[in-house]
């Protein structure tokens, strides 16, 4: 009788579970401006990487408009669930560059993860060849998130 009662609360407990999880976490619109030295910074990748420690682990990017603006869309739905992140900005490969990284790897984060393990930070490859980047915390929190960024460096 006892382990019947048993099985029975976790079938309940696991329906429950699945009942209430909806699938997916609530995303919240994420929008902002990329300045570099307090101006406008148009044509640079802006991407949001999860920390390990966030419940849901979605990452999203987006590329900055001619006013430095970017607004974030994950999976075709506006927005990113709560939680810490690491904002990368870099430029924007060259169109070659961009064929070939997609030749090469399935997606973004594995062609990044690539480049570290050679030794070669994103970032820093991006400000060798003219255009600063950087990397900044950020968190996502319930509601609008109007997150912006100062990118420090010199330009040619």
């Amino acid at each position: 009788m006892l382990v019947r009662s048993s099985r029975r609360a976790l079938v309940l407990l696991a329906a429950g579970l699945v009942g209430c999880s909806g699938g997916e976490a609530p995303r919240h619109s994420v929008q902002g401006t990329v300045t570099l030295n307090g101006k406008p910074y148009p044509g640079v990748a802006v991407q949001f990487v999860p920390e390990p420690t966030n419940l849901a682990l979605a990452e999203a990017e987006d590329v900055t408009g001619p006013e430095g603006n970017y607004k974030l869309i994950n999976n075709g739905r506006a927005g990113l669930p709560t939680g810490k992140y690491k904002v990368i900005v870099v430029a924007r490969p060259s169109a070659e560059e961009a064929a070939a990284d997609q030749a090469k790897f399935e997606d973004e984060e594995q062609r990044r993860m690539a480049m570290m393990s050679l030794g070669i930070d994103p970032a820093k490859k991006a400000a060798k060849a003219g255009k600063p980047g950087g990397e900044f915390p950020a968190e996502v929190t319930p509601g609008e998130n109007q997150l912006d960024f100062d990118v420090k460096g010199k330009t040619k």
